[in-house]
């Protein structure tokens, strides 16, 4: 098999954070490769970093170049690294092609110096929040267990004052009101939301309020579904329903959550490893390592690990269940992380299957019945 391309580079500029969420990949599910990593990338390494991508954009005619700026917290790499790194970025990269540059924040660090910045390198960034204040501190606090909340809706609506603020990732909690949240973020201003399911596993299994009964959490996301059907805040784009929407009429995926489109994704971290999707971290130690750095290999080397080809496989690479599932090219069994049962092997089906089944089938059935209630009545055949 022949690879494709790397087209989307997640540059990971720093390896701490100044919150210390319980639910996070990076530092509380068995992963602890950030205590051997810098705290931020070096210039050197992000100028090493952008010559290797431009390498490969030129080498793969890449029609454009996605990067995003990641951590950790990425703020904490400080405006003036940050505008350096994104200056090297865009000097060395859109000669070739252009370049989108994005950052993915927890938005409490958010002043006036990091806005120039950002308004200036053209920085658009999303931000984590899990709903109203009693979902936030569920889980987001920072490391001396205080809330978050506060200075994170101070961060958006900085962003969203100056038209900076791309979209929203929240992570689903069951113990909350799904419309409560739904609400809150609508009342925001943000356009573009991404509930994510939180990083468990076989090994780890989520918590289910009702331990093997309804699956809590494809509810909790129908639930907006039929919220939204309905005409609540119909103007906003749910990634999460967009892509099961998108498979029931037969199109292609946009993200690895779900569907068998190949990914094309690689993780460049502070100390110039290239490594797989980061929240492989949630499967163990170092579940995510290719051995690989940037200061010793063209990211054309990634093409031929059995890691990254893996996740081109499509359905060659899932279970046999999932391989004879008739929502097989919706659910595409499911994010890979969840797909982890131990001993190294992803090839069960999602943990969340039951729930992710629930839900396209659900939405399904609500489309066909709209479908049906608005059609017009038949008629006979005119003479």
């Amino acid at each position: 098999m022949n690879a494709l391309p790397v087209n989307e580079f997640i540059l990971k500029v720093a390896s701490r954070c100044n919150l210390d969420c319980d639910y996070c990949y990076e530092y509380h599910l068995g992963d602890d490769s950030w205590r051997r990593q810098p705290a931020v990338m070096s210039i050197e390494t992000a100028s090493r970093a952008a010559d290797r991508i431009a390498e490969h954009a030129r080498t793969h005619a890449l029609p454009r170049i996605l990067i995003s700026l990641h951590g950790g917290e990425p703020m904490l790499a400080g405006a003036e690294r940050i505008d350096a790194i994104a200056r090297v970025l865009r000097e060395r990269l859109e000669p070739i092609a252009p370049v989108d540059l994005a950052m993915q924040s927890n938005a409490t660090l958010v002043d006036d110096e990091l806005l120039r910045v950002l308004e200036t390198q053209r920085i658009s960034v999303g931000v984590s929040i899990d709903g109203p204040r009693e979902a936030n501190d569920l889980h987001r606090l920072d490391h001396a267990g205080r809330s978050s909340f506060e200075a994170t809706l101070r961060g958006i609506q900085a962003l969203r004052s100056r038209r900076l603020l791309q979209g929203i990732l929240s992570v689903i909690d069951v113990r909350t009101d799904p419309l409560a949240c739904f609400d809150f973020l609508a009342s925001v201003g943000v356009e573009h939301v991404d509930f994510l399911l939180p990083h468990h596993n076989w090994t780890r299994p989520p918590y289910r309020p009702d331990g093997d009964g309804p699956p809590a959490y494809g509810e909790w996301l129908a639930r907006i579904w039929r919220a939204w059907l309905d005409g609540r805040h119909a103007w906003m784009k749910i990634r999460y329903l967009d892509q099961i929407v998108r498979g029931l009429v037969g199109a292609p995926g946009l993200f690895e959550g779900l569907g068998l489109e190949p990914t094309q994704l690689l993780v460049l971290t502070t100390d110039g490893a290239l490594e797989g999707v980061d929240t492989l971290k949630s499967c163990g130690d170092e579940q995510q390592r290719l051995e690989l750095s940037l200061f010793d290999v063209s990211i054309d080397a990634v093409l031929r690990h059995r890691r990254y080809l893996d996740r081109q496989q499509g359905a060659l690479s899932l279970a046999p269940a999932c391989q004879s599932c008739p929502e097989l090219r919706i659910c595409g069994g499911g994010y890979l992380p969840h797909r982890y049962a131990g001993d190294g092997a992803f090839a069960a089906p999602s943990v969340y299957c039951a729930d992710i089944l629930h839900l396209i089938r659900t939405m399904r059935g609500d489309v066909q019945a709209r479908a049906r209630r608005h059609s017009p009545a038949d008629e006979e055949p005119r003479p």
